[in-house]
């Protein structure tokens, strides 16, 4: 029995491959960390996760250095 607990953190999670590929974690049990750009999305894309797993949302700009920190 595996026992840990697998993280991803995916940028761009609010739409397209990023929120495709956060579903398919999110169903085969991994814990998210999501990020993009518009909150709006990003908060709607946390809810419908959320029903899967733990999600952590975190809306901005990863180009921005002030942002990664």
């Amino acid at each position: 029995m595996n026992t840990q607990t697998k993280t991803a953190l995916i940028s761009g999670a609010s739409r397209g491959l990023g929120l495709a590929l956060a579903k398919a974690l999110a169903q085969a049990g991994w814990q998210l960390i999501i990020n993009a750009r518009g909150a709006e999305a990003l908060n709607q894309a946390h809810h419908e996760l959320e029903q899967w797993t733990t999600v952590t949302a975190v809306s901005g700009d990863i180009s921005h250095k002030a942002h990664r920190q």
